[in-house]
């Protein structure tokens, strides 16, 4: 919208226009065309809006940390404060460390999987992450639920209802294999689904080379971290 008017603003046949209504005003009245610069304050709104920058959130400070336990283990768990920025900042560090290493250019594989136990949560944390990477939603990262899909083969980050990646690994185990990263979040809302999954997907961590990341706010880290790291070990 702020695009659209500052280009009627510098349209010179809304110029001609403006020059010839302000001519025609009485004296008394034209102090008010003597505002501010209109066309500068438009263009300001809009600089403004080009360049959403996301707020920064107590994870941002852990991203090292995180990161490196990551690269250098295959289950991650991560214990933090609602609101902390889990769910939003952790695909986005695992993005942004990929790019930043050259892992576009030199072709590397990064596709991440980030779970949501309901359908209204994870397409608004997908759009969410996208407004905050100021990319297109359905472009590098997008969403797959039951009944509607708007991934590519180019996506990097998908969000998920946990629900349906459970009917998705249970018919098609395989599809794992297309995934880096692997994140499980809300671990702590306990129902049939997330149980059953947590299962699934611990007996899959032997056969593929995904890295897991677990993720709540009231998590048991040395708990989650034996049940999935036991397969491993045998």
């Amino acid at each position: 919208m702020c695009e659209a008017r500052a280009a009627v603003m510098e349209d010179t046949t809304f110029k001609s226009f403006r020059k010839r209504f302000y001519d025609n005003l009485p004296k008394s009245l034209k102090n008010w065309s003597e505002a501010p610069n209109q066309n500068e304050w438009w263009n300001k709104k809009r600089n403004k809006h080009e360049e959403p920058k996301a707020d920064l959130l107590p994870i941002d400070h852990h991203k090292e940390k995180i990161l490196n336990h990551i690269h250098k283990h295959r289950i991650t768990c991560i214990q933090g404060e609602t609101g902390c920025g889990k769910s939003t900042r952790v695909p986005v560090m695992l993005y942004e460390d990929w790019k930043d290493r050259g892992g576009e250019k030199n072709k590397e594989p990064l596709k991440v999987l980030v779970t949501q136990p309901r359908r209204l949560a994870c397409i608004s944390l997908a759009q969410r992450v996208a407004t905050c990477c100021n990319q297109r939603l359905g472009g590098t990262i997008g969403y797959q639920i039951s009944g509607d899909s708007n991934i590519k083969k180019d996506t990097r980050i998908v969000f998920m209802t946990t629900g349906y990646l459970l009917q998705v690994v249970v018919n098609d185990p395989g599809r794992l294999q297309q995934f880096t990263h692997v994140v499980l979040d809300e671990v702590h809302e306990r129902d049939v689904d997330s149980d059953l999954l947590n299962l699934v997907v611990k007996i899959m961590l032997p056969r593929f080379t995904f890295n897991l990341v677990v993720m709540s706010a009231t998590l048991q880290g040395d708990l989650f971290t034996r049940y999935f790291a036991e397969n491993l070990q045998n």
